[in-house]
Formats: C-alpha cells, structure tokens, sequence
C-alpha cells in the first residue's frame, strides 16, 4: 500500500529498497495482459497519445531531437538484453521505430501535440 508502482524489498541490513516499475512505457512493452484506460479514448496500449505537459514548440524540437540523439543507445539497451526473446525484442523496436517516423515529421508533431494539448486544456 505504500507505493504505486513501486515494490519495497527489504535487504538484508533491514533496510527498505524502492523498486519502481511500470515508466508509462506500456505500449513498448506490450504485456498481454494491458487493457487502455477508457478515459484515454484509445483502444490499444501500443496506440500513442500524448499525455505530458504542453510545452512551446521550441523545446519540444529540442527533446525531439536529444531522443533523436540517443535513438542508437536506445535500441541498444533492447538489443544487448539478455533474457528477451528476439520476437519481443522486434516488436519494441517497432514501436520505438514508430515514434521515430512521427517524431521526423514536424508537421505532424505539431498537428498531433496542438490536438492532444487542445484537449487537455478544456
């Protein structure tokens, strides 16, 4: 109860150890078992809707482009994980491929971001 998203273990000193989960990533992840909120108007959880705060077009382009700058490391963190099957692995790249297109698109960024920001605001 005392942590969303977050499991306390405790270490064998007796010392509690926050373990945080779930980093709203849902749709890269992909679990079989994630339904979307209702409320969010998507029908999957690999459906993208933007849900941060509406910022100026400026610094937008410039988080655009930090990810941009680490999409390489990015995909490398999926690539070089030991454990996933490579099915999983393809399908997560897909998604982060996904957002890479649209992110290359500044007119469609900001069509989608004013829509979704616009909505927000009422």
């Amino acid at each position: 109860p005392c942590c969303h998203n977050a499991r306390a273990l405790r270490r064998p000193d007796g010392t509690l150890l926050p373990v945080p989960y779930d980093f709203d990533q849902t749709g890269v992840v992909n679990p079989e078992y994630a339904m979307p909120n209702e409320r969010m108007g998507i029908r999957t959880v690999t459906q993208r809707k933007f849900r941060g705060q509406c910022r100026p077009a400026e610094l937008t382009s410039a988080s655009i482009a930090l990810l941009r700058e680490k999409r390489d490391a990015i995909r490398a963190l999926f690539e070089s994980q030991a454990g996933l099957p490579p099915a999983r692995v393809r399908r997560a790249l897909a998604f982060l491929d996904g957002f890479y297109t649209w992110a290359g698109d500044p007119k469609r960024v900001a069509k989608t971001l004013a829509a979704d920001c616009a909505k927000t605001a009422r």
